[in-house]
């Protein structure tokens, strides 16, 4: 935002003034104009503000949307702080810091009405604390590793942390009427899931700290995804999140014998090997991705662009891999790589996905005639011309899968790369795919000069 504080101030000023001529006009109308005007005028019925010595004062829309304009526009000046705060309640607290100055209108003046969104913002932060998280999920079956981390995120076994909190939970300071009752609701939703992660957030308000708590602890189930596959991770969720239930009840008739009732519940986590994440841990892409999913928690403000398209990628593909859809999965698995491979538009996305995942040079011809194939597929499904029931569906979303988590993985290395050189750009990135493309051009100039009598 490049307005200086004096331009900030000229501008919450004029909204002010809007706001207040708006509110006295409003209040100074007798209740049966109110009523009338309310019905030619439905869109400011819903529009208010607190009044001085209590009670509300009706306002109408467009001088609600002024309070929303200058939240709006003094986050903005905040640069990366902005993100701390949530928009609703910073038009609140602006709301009330100007009733409490009412008494004194004069005393705002276009020198200092930002002083007014700078006040609120501090009654805010005072609200602010560092927040952790613990939220319910479903990871694995095995539990032989009953704690572990990924990223910023641990994930304990449910039975281990109720072992290791209950009784500080039970007895939580200034608990409210019924907490015990709260306990067992908690108690009873945890207990449909095996694993507990926990995760820490720094100070900001409790909506936005939230918001970041359940995000970051998706991107670590996404990067499980990644590397476990839908086969098996179909399920994976976190417990705030819709998903297909694991008990469900069916009832069914028929004409001789009345009602029957089918029941069934299956496991929700990923059945994997006991040494699961030894295995995964000690892969370099994996502690890419760890390494990068704990910036963008710790990181208030955008992440570099080649950062941000990996982390959209994995949420694409973590999609993908709870998708029921065969087809759908395709599209997602193929957004997934779009997004680390067309830097920009007349990229061939297909090359670009033989780039990442082709085992050495001399494979890329091969791998680039593969991708082709697996792109045309993708244009099929989404211009109409497969249809959803297609017996090749399943077939094909296991093979874009597969393209998916190798061109993810290497995408990490390119970062890997970027990151050693201190140049997290986009151009940058782009340089390093050119490279790649040299390499495996001179790899396929080769097999061919093999081939030639």
């Amino acid at each position: 935002m490049t307005l200086d504080p004096k331009r900030l101030s000229e501008k919450d000023f004029d909204d002010y003034e809007f706001i207040c001529r708006e509110g006295a006009r409003l209040a100074a109308m007798e209740p049966q104009a109110l009523f009338e005007h309310f019905r030619l005028h439905p869109e400011d019925r819903f529009h208010w503000m607190p009044r001085p010595r209590g009670g509300e004062l009706f306002l109408s829309r467009q001088a609600d949307l002024r309070f929303l304009q200058i939240a709006t526009r003094g986050l903005l000046a905040l640069g990366t702080d902005r993100e701390k705060h949530s928009l609703e309640k910073v038009v609140g607290a602006v709301k009330s810091e100007l009733v409490s100055r009412l008494d004194e209108p004069s005393k705002i003046t276009d020198e200092n009405a930002h002083d007014v969104f700078r006040a609120a913002i501090q009654a805010l932060a005072v609200t602010h604390s560092r927040l952790t998280h613990f939220i319910p999920c479903t990871v694995v079956v095995h539990e032989v590793t009953p704690r572990f981390r990924i990223g910023p995120v641990e994930f304990a076994l449910r039975s281990l942390f109720m072992h290791e909190n209950e009784s500080q939970i039970r007895r939580r300071k200034e608990g409210p009427q019924g907490s015990d009752l709260g306990f067992e609701q908690l108690e009873k939703f945890f207990s449909r899931f095996r694993w507990i992660a926990h995760v820490a957030v720094e100070p900001c308000d409790a909506a936005v700290s939230t918001q970041r708590a359940r995000r970051a602890v998706q991107m670590a189930l996404d990067l499980f995804k990644l590397y476990v596959g839908s086969s098996r991770a179909s399920c994976v969720r976190q417990g705030y999140d819709l998903g297909i239930p694991t008990e469900t009840a069916e009832l069914v008739s028929d004409e001789p014998h009345g009602f029957s009732i089918l029941w069934g519940r299956r496991i929700g986590d990923a059945i994997v090997n006991d040494n699961w994440f030894r295995q995964v841990s000690v892969q370099k892409p994996w502690q890419e991705a760890e390494s990068l999913i704990s910036r963008a928690l710790s990181t208030w403000g955008e992440v570099p662009e080649p950062e941000q398209r990996f982390l959209d990628a994995l949420a694409w593909h973590g999609e993908a891999v709870t998708d029921p859809e065969p087809q759908s999965r395709v599209l997602k698995f193929w957004i997934a790589i779009e997004r680390v491979a067309s830097l920009h538009s007349g990229v061939s996305v297909a090359k670009r996905a033989a780039l990442l995942s082709c085992n050495n040079p001399e494979e890329f011809e091969g791998q680039l005639s593969k991708c082709n194939s697996l792109y045309s597929k993708r244009s099929a499904v989404s211009h109409g011309a497969l249809g959803r029931e297609s017996a090749t569906s399943l077939e094909t979303a296991s093979r874009v899968e597969m393209l998916s988590r190798t061109a993810l993985a290497a995408y990490l290395m390119l970062l890997e790369r970027l990151q050693k050189r201190g140049d997290m750009s986009k151009g940058s990135l782009e340089v390093e795919f050119e490279q790649l493309e040299k390499i495996c051009r001179k790899g396929g100039r080769r097999v061919q000069e093999r081939k030639s009598p």
